[in-house]
């Protein structure tokens, strides 16, 4: 991209990709992985293996965006025609939703957990509204504004991460 048609400077860049795979979904995966019983040297290597098997198709993709000036799916109208993207786009729109729920039910019970360490029971559903509400709030506000917010609460999910690692 030249540097004139850039929008974000790196470091939003990273913050925009990193906070939201650094969230309590992820420490759940590791979770997940250590119950298997594979131990850190299996499990390290199964999570490589996986983010290899699942990003390589995705990155080979990408690189056709920048070689056509178009995005995934306008180009997957030149192989399926207009009305052949609405299976792929229907299967994307429930993964979205599965997505959000992997992302939102275990912060939402981060939330509630922490609401009740300080002293205030709040019911799940009510930490789960809160953290849809400020996913949309943040939303409307526009990206800069939902980039600011991924870097600020990527240096608490490192903190946490590290305390909850070093524990």
């Amino acid at each position: 991209v030249p540097v004139e048609a850039q929008s974000m400077p790196l470091d939003k860049v990273f913050w925009s990709h990193f906070s939201p795979n650094f969230g309590p979904a992820a420490l759940l995966l590791g979770l997940l992985v250590a119950g298997t019983g594979l131990g850190l040297g299996w499990g390290l290597l199964a999570i490589v293996v996986g983010n290899l098997l699942g990003g390589i198709p995705v990155g080979v993709c990408a690189l056709m965006g920048p070689r056509t000036g178009l995005t995934q799916i306008e180009m997957s109208r030149f192989s399926f025609g207009r009305l052949g993207t609405r299976l792929p786009a229907g299967i994307f729109y429930f993964s979205i939703i599965g997505w959000d729920a992997v992302g939102n039910v275990p912060a939402a019970l981060a939330l509630a957990g922490l609401l009740a360490f300080a002293g205030v029971g709040a019911p799940f559903w009510l930490a789960l509204a809160i953290v849809a509400t400020a996913q949309i709030v943040a939303g409307a506000l526009g990206h800069h504004v939902v980039a600011l917010l991924q870097k600020y609460l990527g240096y608490v999910l490192l903190a946490v991460f590290g305390v909850l690692g070093g524990g």
